[in-house]
């Protein structure tokens, strides 16, 4: 059972799973912060694509059709 922090971060006792633990810190779009930011510019455009093609916008992006 997780100890109460004085911080609003989770504190976990010894022995936990490395899953468990990560399972317990929210999710950030890659594309929404620097680090994610980074690890997608290494990325080629056609892995870009194909990552966001099922997704009807990219978070923290707002894209402009040229016509």
């Amino acid at each position: 059972m997780a100890r109460p922090c004085k911080l609003s971060i989770p504190c976990v006792t010894t022995g936990m799973p490395a899953e468990q633990a990560l399972g317990r810190i929210g999710l950030y779009p890659a594309s929404s912060g620097g680090i994610g930011m980074a690890i997608l510019s290494t990325l080629s455009d056609e892995k870009i694509q194909e990552t966001y093609e099922n997704h009807p916008e990219i978070p923290s992006f707002q894209v402009e059709l040229m016509t």
